[in-house]
């Protein structure tokens, strides 16, 4: 009697197609700083910055790709908020909308760099 293919345990589990596996953070960090286009924008003297943000952050262990990309985007975003509320005052739609380099320099991926210097 022949088996149905159903029966074979090999059968039972997908395979496993490429264009189903997640590619890796892609492109330059001018791709990825793209994610800041919600409600936020990049300075010109933050994009570098990012940019070695990223390059950094992809040497580092446990980097998960977007997702370590989306939670430096939001991590950026809350130090901005914290920035904008200490300098006190009334605040403009565009420094709302505005990253600077020290939102991202605020991040411990450039700890490294300050020890590094006098």
């Amino acid at each position: 009697m022949r088996r149905s293919c159903t029966s074979v345990p090999h059968a039972r589990t997908p395979a496993r197609h490429p264009s189903l596996d997640r590619p890796p953070v892609r492109g330059s960090a001018a791709d990825q700083h793209r994610q800041f286009q919600q409600g936020y924008r990049l300075s010109s003297d933050a994009i570098p910055v990012f940019r070695e943000y990223v390059e950094r952050r992809r040497g580092q262990p446990n980097f998960a790709n977007a997702r370590s990309i989306r939670n430096a985007i939001e991590r950026t975003r809350l130090r901005h908020a914290a920035r904008l509320v200490g300098a006190g005052g009334t605040v403009d739609r565009d420094a709302l909308e505005l990253i600077e380099p020290a939102d991202l320099l605020g991040s411990t991926v450039f700890d490294d760099a300050a020890v590094a210097e006098p």
